[in-house]
């Protein structure tokens, strides 16, 4: 057998990694699929809904009976202002090369394996059809990310699946199983109607105790080397079973305590591991040599850090690199969570943050900015105090409490937003978003903001942000702007928003909002 890894980024694959398998942790699903069923699988983010996905599959079509297949529409969204019809030539294409990768070439769709890619165009649900037409077994399709993909195109794609059904298994897969397509759903609107099982959908969980203890007795397995009972209790107790922070304490554990490898593994390891990772990410006796301005640089999304490129070796000891982020469930909660949050607001703020936020976008992509600082504006009354005071570097809480709220909106839609602009301020911000306008062509919509905090003991920020900012947009030949003036003074939750539209003397307009 070859050597299995803890993994420390899903998703995972049995046979390099341990696994829990994929059936144990979609409860009900083969009876589901069974009975030939179209159905949603849904969770939050890193719970570990692709790995699951994709051992079922492998399960299912290593026992014979089905032809399953995973597949992302993760490549179909990332070119999201293009139109439905580029969008639905490469999920076929995915169809085409995933199934030559996964499955035995009778079960591919074009019967011999033709992938050469001269085909015609046609659409998915033709591609399915003729694919159910050669195929000897039943299919079984899994399409992941699926809530990717923009509502229009969802409106298309859902009632293929709905036409279809009524043909399986002789013409169309016998079932269908949609990762989030709850969302799916609400985005499409009126073109799932035709789908009212998606809203029954199954969840996937944290891993029991148990279920720790199962994917550590197949590193023992494997290597001979145990886990204490006392240290598999507290990795379940510092992780509350979140998939993703398991394996990184297990991991670090193994590797990287410098122990032998038939050394037994006890609870103090896993609080040694614990300790490490988060001074590996948090430099605590560096913080307060870090100025405000490189703290601020830091608090956008780990996306954006992780494309933008490194900023100054200061800078890069105080931010989070993108594993860590990863391992952080929004939802819930985990004791590693808790001290990450303290030492990272943006991380608390996405953590509160409502699921649904499909009406900050309006339907040609554009980000609907007003709506989107009305909804902070709530956000910061309901919870911002409580993340300000919880945070361990309290000077810098509030512009990471924004920030993280910004860049969580946009990195629901697997995009980035709002990254720092060089040279310009640490608390000055650019959006820069392409969309489809009526006639077909490509617009981009710019929105900036600059951010300033409001203490105690301090002379207004109105005055000096109104400056800052007519001075960024000068630069950048702009005439809209908005300021955002956060008074962390008295009690936050009691504060009423005010909105304020601003016309300079040079003819900037800037809506100012004191929060």
């Amino acid at each position: 057998m070859a050597k299995r890894w803890f993994s420390t980024l899903l998703p995972s694959r049995s046979g390099a990694h341990y696994v829990v398998p994929g059936s144990r942790r979609l409860p009900g699903a083969r009876e589901r699929i069974e009975r030939g069923e179209y159905f949603a699988v849904h969770g939050p983010r890193q719970i570990g809904k692709t790995t699951a996905l994709m051992g079922l599959a492998e399960e299912l079509t290593a026992e014979g009976r089905y032809a399953a297949l995973h597949v992302s529409c993760e490549d179909a969204a990332s070119i999201g202002s293009r139109s439905w019809e580029d969008q639905e030539q490469k999920l076929v294409a995915a169809v085409r090369m995933l199934s030559a990768v996964r499955l035995p070439m009778s079960l591919w769709p074009e019967g011999e394996g033709d992938l050469s890619g001269d085909q015609e165009r046609e659409g998915f649900g033709e591609m399915l059809s003729a694919w159910a037409g050669v195929c000897p077994r039943p299919i079984v399709l899994f399409l992941d990310d699926v809530e990717r993909l923009p509502g229009r195109s969802l409106s298309r794609l859902l009632p293929q699946i709905v036409r279809g059904a009524g043909a399986r298994p002789r013409w169309f897969p016998w079932s269908i199983v949609l990762c989030d397509g709850r969302v799916a759903v609400r985005k499409a609107g009126a073109g799932a109607a035709g789908l009212p099982e998606l809203e029954a959908s199954i969840g996937v969980e944290r891993f029991t105790r148990d279920e720790v203890a199962e994917l550590l007795q197949q590193h023992t397995s494997d290597t001979g080397q145990t886990f204490s009972e006392k240290a598999v209790r507290e990795i379940f107790r510092l992780t509350s079973g979140d998939p993703l922070p398991v394996n990184m304490l297990a991991r670090h554990a193994v590797e990287d305590l410098g122990l032998s490898p038939q050394a037994p593994i006890t609870a103090k390891h896993i609080r040694d591991a614990k300790a490490q990772l988060l001074v590996s990410h948090f430099s605590e006796s560096d913080a307060d040599a870090i100025d405000s301005a490189a703290v601020a640089r830091s608090a956008v999304s780990a996306r954006s850090v992780a494309r933008t490129g490194p900023g100054t070796s200061r800078d890069r000891r105080y931010r989070m690199p993108v594993s860590m982020p990863v391992a952080l469930r929004w939802e819930g909660g985990n004791r590693i969570q808790e001290e990450v949050e303290k030492r990272d607001p943006r991380l608390a703020t996405k953590r509160r943050m409502s699921e649904s936020r499909e009406g900050l976008f309006l339907p040609d992509g554009r980000v609907a900015f007003r709506r989107v600082i009305k909804a902070f504006s709530m956000f910061w009354r309901e919870h911002g105090e409580e993340i300000v005071r919880e945070a361990i570097r309290q000077e810098e809480a509030p512009l990471g409490v924004l920030f993280g709220f910004l860049g969580a909106l946009v990195e629901l839609r697997g995009e980035d937003a709002f990254p720092p602009v060089r040279g310009r301020g640490p608390t000055f911000r650019l959006l820069r978003r392409v969309y489809r306008k009526a006639d077909g062509s490509e617009g981009i919509q710019t929105r900036v903001l600059d951010v300033r905090v409001q203490r105690e003991g301090q002379s207004s920020r109105r005055m000096l942000g109104l400056k800052r900012l007519r001075r960024n947009l000068s630069r950048m030949g702009l005439k809209r702007g908005t300021l955002i003036l956060l008074d962390v003074r008295g009690r936050i939750g009691e504060r009423e928003a005010v909105f304020e539209d601003v016309t300079t003397e040079e003819g900037y307009l800037i809506r100012v909002v004191e929060l």
